[in-house]
């Protein structure tokens, strides 16, 4: 029964929501196995004048680092947690952007926080 387990483990395929899993995307061949799945990324800027980075997309996770106003970051993705809102930078949200770290760590910083560049 364990080795059974853990080959279905081995086996799971976990896909980020939204994307399309490997099998109904078509075939693949060897250059779609070489360029991976496609993320968009936008710049965006910190609007409010010091900006909590978090590790995870609500207001109690662990700040990463806190950013001035005027910093620019690479947001790869907009994160809609389950639960209440916050207010933050003067405006009530639930969106958080998904940004990297100048050090390379993925962050998080809230929606009202930001603006597209």
């Amino acid at each position: 029964m364990i080795k059974q387990f853990t080959l279905i483990v081995a086996s799971t395929l976990l896909v980020p929501f939204g994307a399309v899993p490997p099998a109904a995307a078509g075939p693949a061949t060897a250059d779609s196995a070489q360029q991976g799945t496609a993320v968009v990324c936008n710049k965006v800027k910190v609007t409010g004048s010091r900006v909590a980075l978090r590790e995870f997309a609500f207001t109690n996770a662990q700040v990463l680092r806190v950013v001035p106003r005027g910093t620019t970051l690479t947001s790869c993705g907009i994160e809609h947690p389950n639960g209440s809102g916050y207010t933050k930078c003067g405006r009530v949200g639930y969106d958080w952007h998904r940004v990297t770290t100048p050090a390379g760590r993925t962050a998080y910083v809230p929606a009202t926080c930001v603006r597209a560049i």
